[in-house]
């Protein structure tokens, strides 16, 4: 074992050890230096080693063996002979070897290298940074006309490291680096970090001049990281990197490794062979960057495919010019030449081919996948030019960006590919060819061509402008992203795809948009957005207009019709700090203006105000919404204006039919008739109206429904001043609402003013309405808040509130007032019990079996205002029902129920009751006689019901007594006579019926003595007979007495 320091000089001599090292001698670390025959061995303990070679060459049958401790172990030879080292034979070791000759190292053809790592390099190796840090830090020392170049094989350990370091680097033969590093550096100074990490590091700095980084042989990293790095050339037009060899970095377990190619300053980068960083499951990634111009010619293949995923591909920057990757002058990509990052059975890859200057499309770039197509950049900040035999392949789902200064997209110019487009820095614009754009698209691939004025010299303001009709019926989508404005000056046509234009300035839509199937439009200005032609999805597509700055203005200048429209796609129109605008302002013929939507919702929103104004011609009318759509309409913004024009239809109107909905919101709303047609808000067919605006004006035609029972929910909100009738004829189970707004609610009208409904359908009044003719009319509630009020400003029937099953009154007793004299209120409710709170006051007495549908107010006589139900309460009036004696006279009365509190029978009746009965006269024969009640009832509405009674004429009692009487004994009964004791009307016994006659026990042979003698034998049925004898005794005399004692009655 030799220590640092100690030479073996002895190895230098003699001819034995000609074709090995020769004047080893170690300067740092602990390494011995041996040779047996054509085998030189150096057997290091330490970590790392310094040994200075007065040569190091190697002879084609001779080795060289670095016994080292590990795989991070490393030895720095550095040779001091004026001529380059010459590696004929074999290297090998378990770590890395660094080979320092500032004059050149050579590996010939027959060259075998087995290690770690090895670092070949011109220039020299800063020693103390290598033994104390493990680093290489190369710089300066270069002899003129040195270089590295390998023509033989080397094979690196897994992980490791191969790097060829100087000014002038070639690759002419094959190295080898499974998931290793494998650099080509040229520059003045380069740094490479031997951490034994697993990881490396390399920095390289400096100009390439006279020198660079070439390949032409093989280089394989599967599953590692290429590297070919160089610094400025003299000239632009000098090559500093140049690969017409294979490199590849495939992937091992799964992934594609790395490929980093790049130039630095001057000098040009040339790419003739293949770069493939493909993978089994996912591609990797190749970047090309920097250089005065990257040469991609016809035979270069550049891949990172994926058996699922595609890679990245990035020539000449990253997407949009932005990161750290250096960015090429310029780049050109020959017919034939192939970038492919295509996912087999998932998604596409990415493949960026950028320069500041002119970028050239020729060949063909694919990002195809399986599932969806990937993303392509193209752009040059100058020019971008696309061939016609160029071919940009996405498949469906990808995406095809642009990105030029101005750009004109005409019949002739550059070719584009799918993905994202740019031009190049430079003054003038940019002409994009429309086939080719249109071919990308109908292959279902994505084009986006992009503007940065910011980048652009000379006057140029990235503008786009549209002069070629694009047709296609492909799955692909195209986007205009200009800086400046974008200006559509042929139309756009697609099937599935979608349209979006965003530009920083303006954007004016000249030819027609169309999207059918699912393609949606969009666009989005920071300036002005105006619209000459037709703008329409007719599918299921999207219609979105953004100017965040400026106005939205449709149909201005236009001397067509116009058509803004969707069919069941969502339309959205924002001026976001601007005006929308739907007016035809000069004398530009018979055309109208037209934004709808047939079932998607529509949306207008403004930062100042919405104008939807009738034009200054015949014929030329403006509307949003239509009648027979079903969109839910909704204008937003401070100021909302709708008024007609100044001739014959030339109206202006927003509507909605049946399902839909109709909302406007602001601070001011001002819905005016013109001059020549009327201006008209209308939800029809049952739709829906919101008007919610703190500022009301309704000087035109506001419609809920068409008059026939067809209107929706309608709400108001704040405080509207009304001089044309507005139609609130709601459809049944729809609802009315007037409610509070910021500074309340309030409807002044000079028209009348009504609002029906039907079924369950409600009327709420948080607010005031002051109407010379108000009508609300509900089948089941009107309800009036606590700040409601009803005034009626007119004469006659100046408020009428008909409100169905129930009326609840928050609003206290002065709920309704009447302004104008011979002016009354009436209320409508169907129940007694449907009156909840306080009742209005004042009124005359209430009104009943009236209900509103059969009993209008015209069919109320009544004057003054009055309580009108529908419920039909019931009078009823019983005549008396009495008991009388025959001869006795009878007054039978009546009573009287169902009055309700506050009526009497002088409301309810306008004459009687009268109660006749044929029993109630004197001389009216025993028995039961109906006793009759008979009024007429009055206008009030009871239901009048009389119960009759009855008088019993009961018999007179009537008592007949016989009168005394005597006789002799043996004789004969005297006659009798009776007197009667109770008769009235002036009767006597010979009004009875029947014959009186007498009964009594005495006989011609009774005994004398007294006897009873009894009445009989009359009857009546008028008289309760009782029959009595005065003493009802008969006196008997004998015949001897005297005449005193003639018998007698007593």
């Amino acid at each position: 074992m030799l220590l640092a320091g100690v030479s073996l000089l002895a190895l230098g001599c003699g001819s034995a050890f000609a074709e090995g090292p020769a004047g080893g001698n170690v300067v740092r670390g602990k390494a011995t230096i041996s040779q047996q025959g054509a085998v030189s061995r150096i057997t290091q303990t330490s970590r790392r080693a310094v040994i200075d070679w007065e040569s190091f060459n190697v002879g084609r049958e001779a080795s060289v063996v670095f016994d080292q401790p590990g795989r991070d172990s490393a030895t720095l030879n550095r040779v001091t002979s004026a001529g380059r080292s010459v590696i004929q034979g074999t290297l090998a070791a378990p770590g890395t070897i660094i080979i320092q000759n500032t004059a050149g190292v050579l590996f010939t053809g027959s060259a075998k290298i087995d290690a770690t790592g090895l670092v070949a390099t011109s220039q020299r190796v800063n020693a103390e940074l290598f033994q104390t840090e493990g680093r290489l830090s190369i710089s300066g020392g270069e002899k003129a006309g040195a270089s590295v170049l390998n023509k033989g094989e080397i094979t690196i350990g897994e992980a490791g490291l191969a790097a060829l370091v100087g000014t002038d680097v070639r690759n002419a033969g094959a190295i080898v680096a499974e998931r290793g590093t494998v650099a080509l550096a040229s520059g003045q100074r380069s740094t490479i970090d031997l951490s034994g990490d697993g990881t490396v590091q390399i920095a390289v700095d400096g100009h390439s001049k006279g020198g660079g980084a070439r390949n032409t042989g093989l280089i394989d990293a599967a599953g590692g990281t290429v590297i070919l790095t160089a610094g400025a050339a003299v000239s632009a037009l000098e090559s500093v990197i140049n690969t017409s060899g294979i490199i590849r970095a495939g992937g091992t377990a799964g992934k594609g490794g790395q490929i980093r190619i790049t130039g630095r300053g001057k000098g040009r980068i040339e790419l003739n062979g293949s770069l493939d960083a493909s993978g089994t499951v996912k591609g990797g990634a190749i970047s090309v960057a920097g250089g005065s111009t990257i040469a991609v010619g016809a035979a270069a293949r550049i891949l990172a495919n994926g058996g699922h995923d595609g890679g990245s591909l990035r020539v000449g920057g990253d997407f949009g010019g932005k990161g750290p990757l250096p960015r090429a002058g310029n780049l050109r990509i020959d017919r034939g030449a192939e970038l492919s990052a295509i996912g087999t059975s998932g998604t596409g890859g990415n493949i960026v081919a950028w320069s500041d200057g002119t970028t050239e499309i020729g060949g063909t770039l694919s990002a195809t996948g399986g599932e969806a197509g990937g993303t392509i950049e193209t752009s040059g900040r100058f020019a971008l030019g696309v061939g016609v035999h160029a071919g940009i392949l996405l498949g469906e789902g990808g995406s095809w960006l642009l990105d030029p200064r101005d750009v004109r997209i005409s019949t002739y110019g550059t070719p584009v590919r799918s993905g994202t487009n740019n031009p190049t820095d430079g003054s003038g614009e940019h002409i994009v060819n429309g086939s080719s754009v249109a071919t990308v698209l109908q292959g279902g691939s994505d084009v986006t061509i992009t503007t940065d004025a910011s980048g652009a010299p000379g006057s140029d303001t990235g503008n786009i402008v549209v002069d070629r009709q694009l047709n296609w019926t492909g799955a692909g989508s195209l986007t205009l992203e200009a800086a400046g404005g974008i200006v559509l000056e042929k139309g756009i046509s697609s099937t599935d795809g979608s349209f979006t234009a965003e530009a920083g300035g303006t954007i004016d839509v000249k030819r027609s948009i169309t999207a059918r199937g699912d393609g949606s439009i969009t666009l989005e200005a920071g300036g002005d957005i105006t619209v000459s032609e037709d703008i329409s999805a007719s599918g299921a597509g999207n219609v979105s207009l953004q100017a965040t700055r400026g106005d939205i203005r449709i149909g201005e200048t236009s001397t067509g019709n116009v058509l803004v429209s969707t069919t069941t796609g969502a339309l959205d129109l924002a001026a976001s700090e601007g005006d929308i605008v739907l007016h035809r302002a000069e004398r530009l013929g018979a055309a109208h203006i037209q934004v709808r939507s047939a079932s998607g919702p529509l949306s207008l929103t403004a930062g100042n105000e919405i104008r939807i104004e009738g034009g200054e011609d015949s014929a030329s009318w403006v509307r949003v919404g239509s009648s027979t759509g079903s969109s839910e309409v909704t204008l937003s913004a401070p100021t909302v204006t709708v008024v007609g024009g100044t001739h014959p239809n030339s109206f202006a109107e927003v509507v909605t039919g049946a399902g839909g909905a109709l909302t406007i919101r602001g601070e001011t709303f001002a819905l005016s008739n013109g001059s020549g047609d009327i201006g008209m808000v209308a939800a029809l067919d049952g739709a829906d109206l919101t008007i919610s605006a703190t500022r009301q004006r309704w000087d035109g035609y506001l419609r809920a429904g068409s008059g026939a029972s067809d209107g929706g929910n309608v709400l108001i909100e704040g405080s509207a001043t009304v001089s044309v009738e507005p139609q609130f004829s709601l459809a049944e189970n729809r609802n009315f609402h007037l409610g509070p707004g910021a500074d309340g609610a309030e409807i002044n009208a000079t028209v009348p003013v009504t609002v029906t409904t039907s079924g369950r359908g409600t009327i709420d009044v948080e607010g005031l309405f002051r109407v010379p003719a108000l009508t609300l009319a509900s089948e089941e509630q009107v309800a009036l808040g606590p700040d409601a009020q009803l005034v009626g400003t007119g004469r006659g029937d100046a408020v009428v509130v008909a409100a169905g099953r129930s009326f609840e009154n928050a609003a206290g007793t002065d709920a309704i007032a009447l302004e104008a004299a011979g002016s009354r209120w009436l209320l409508y409710v169907n129940r007694f019990d449907g009156l909840e709170g306080d009742e209005p006051q004042s009124h005359g007495f209430d009104l009943y079996g009236r209900p509103y549908p059969t009993t209008p107010p015209s069919a109320i006589s009544q004057t003054g205002n009055r309580i009108v139900y529908g419920e039909q309460p019931t009078l009823t009036l019983t005549a008396d029902t009495l008991t009388k004696s025959y001869g006795s006279e009878a007054e039978p009365g009546y009573s009287a129920s169902g009055l309700r509190e506050g009526d009497s029978l002088a409301t309810a009746l306008i004459s009687g009751p009268n109660v006749m009965s044929d029993g109630s006269e004197a001389n009216a024969d025993t028995g039961t006689y109906i006793t009759r009640v008979s009024a007429t009832q009055s206008s009030q509405g009871y239901h009048l019901v009389v119960a009759p009674g009855a008088i019993k004429v009961e018999a007179a009692p009537l008592t007949i007594t016989a009168g005394s009487a005597s006789r002799t004994y043996g004789g004969t009964n005297p006659a009798f006579s009776a007197t009667g004791s109770g008769f009235v009307l002036g009767q006597s016994l010979d009004d009875l019926d029947g014959s009186l006659g007498f009964e009594t026990a005495a006989t011609r042979r009774s005994d004398t003595g007294r006897y009873s003698v009894t009445a009989a034998g009359l009857t009546s049925h008028n008289y309760d007979i009782t029959y009595r004898s005065d003493d009802h005794t008969t006196e008997l005399q004998s015949p001897n007495t005297t005449a005193d004692a003639a018998f007698r009655f007593n």
